[in-house]
């Protein structure tokens, strides 16, 4: 008889960390639903990781910005020594040769929100740092796809498509960049999460 797989299904959303350092009015992850105390602590996502990596095949590291979270190589590298396929989603903006050197070998995939390659749209979204208000140009994202190429990793790019970006085409930067796949995502709106939209 042959042993079931103790995999439930193929892939989890880890939305581990609440912080970003972007204002993205659309954004559905704010956590407005999650208050302070709920939060897990590093010792409780260790462990957590170590349970969605028993059961799911694949685990997307979302937050907020995961790459904010000093920690995050402690829960990838959990997670790919239990078998799983490691993923972050991320706006690249902290991503560079040391912070993805340190995930060689551990992450797989690196999933690059892109919405648009303009930065009078990505204004207009809010898809800008929050200290600066300055958003990625192309040359910054083609920048990132090329460090994630180099680490061997492979490049999802997502695309949040909305009434400011509906009319861009994105093709030449897709073409230029060379994503495993593209994921275009329809902004809708989430009551208390994207009011702003």
């Amino acid at each position: 008889m042959q042993q079931r797989s103790r995999r439930l299904a193929l892939t989890v959303n880890f939305h581990f960390w609440r912080p970003c350092n972007m204002a993205c009015k659309f954004c559905f992850a704010g956590f407005g639903d999650v208050d302070r105390e709920s939060l897990l602590r590093k010792r409780q996502l260790v462990a957590l990781t170590r349970t969605l990596a028993a059961r799911f095949a694949k685990i997307n590291f979302v937050g907020g910005e995961p790459t904010l979270c000093p920690y995050l190589p402690d829960l990838v590298r959990e997670a790919k020594s239990a078998g799983a396929i490691t993923s972050i989603v991320t706006n690249g903006t902290l991503l560079d040769g040391p912070r993805l050197a340190a995930f060689r070998g551990l992450l797989d995939m690196v999933g690059l929100s892109m919405d648009s390659a303009e930065p009078a749209t990505n204004r207009a979204t809010g898809r800008v740092l929050r200290t600066s208000r300055e958003p990625l140009d192309a040359a910054s994202y083609h920048r990132i796809a090329d460090l994630v190429h180099h680490f061997g990793m492979a490049l999802k790019i997502n695309t949040v498509v909305s009434a400011a970006n509906v009319h861009e085409d994105l093709t030449p930067h897709y073409l230029r960049m060379r994503p495993t796949r593209v994921k275009l995502l329809q902004l809708l709106p989430i009551a208390g999460e994207n009011d702003r939209a």
